[in-house]
């Protein structure tokens, strides 16, 4: 369903993203709205980049971002060609999805979105902003042939976007009360959702957690 003949500028590329629910800007996400479907649907049209891929997903209350640039580094002394998606962006979108240690270049960026917009624009239901750019990040790291991927999750683990993975190993870094409206009024509840980035079989990694 791609279409080789689209192409997009950056600043096209980007007013496309956003015309999406972008709740990281609007602050109204609910794990109601948590709905996996979506991401799940536009992942299968783009024939599921994110299988074959090994993947680490890290989540936690701090330490996230901090987390993932030392996996890739490690990974990528270990002679590995890293993909790495972490979120939110300082200035640029384009930080979210690094490639061997280097945030995606504004073309291959906007080559690549413009790649999957057919995809997009063929769901049923509109994807969010974030559920975008999580599908992006796997057919980036498709396309550039990385050999792992570190994934930060967005808010949360169990029903975030980055969930569309079966990691391989999970990590979570420190929980703490954030969030609170979404995750759970306690460290108990707030838990419950992080730990979910882990799958049964597969290791998790837990920093120091409050008993």
């Amino acid at each position: 369903m791609r279409d080789p003949a689209r192409t997009f500028s950056f600043r096209a590329a980007e007013a496309f993203l956003n015309g999406f629910t972008n709740y990281e800007r609007q602050g109204s996400f609910t794990l109601r709205r948590g709905d996996l479907s979506r991401v799940r649907a536009l992942l299968a049209l783009l024939g599921d980049p994110q299988r074959g891929i090994p993947a680490l997903r890290v989540t936690g209350s701090k330490g996230k971002g901090t987390t993932c640039v030392i996996l890739e580094a490690l990974l990528s002394r270990a002679g590995l060609k890293v993909g790495t998606y972490l979120s939110p962006h300082l200035e640029c979108v384009t930080e979210r999805i690094r490639v061997g240690g280097r945030q995606l270049s504004r073309p291959r960026f906007a080559a690549a979105l413009a790649e999957i917009a057919p995809c997009i624009e063929a769901l049923p239901s509109p994807p969010t902003y974030f559920e975008i750019l999580t599908a992006l990040a796997w057919h980036a790291f498709r396309r550039e042939k990385v050999d792992a991927a570190i994934i930060e999750a967005g808010i949360g683990g169990k029903f975030d976007a980055t969930a569309c993975c079966e990691a391989a190993l999970g990590v979570v870094t420190s929980i703490e009360k954030e969030h609170t409206e979404v995750l759970g009024r306690t460290e108990a509840a707030i838990a419950r959702q992080k730990i979910g980035i882990g799958r049964r079989g597969a290791p998790l990694l837990a920093g120091p957690l409050t008993p």
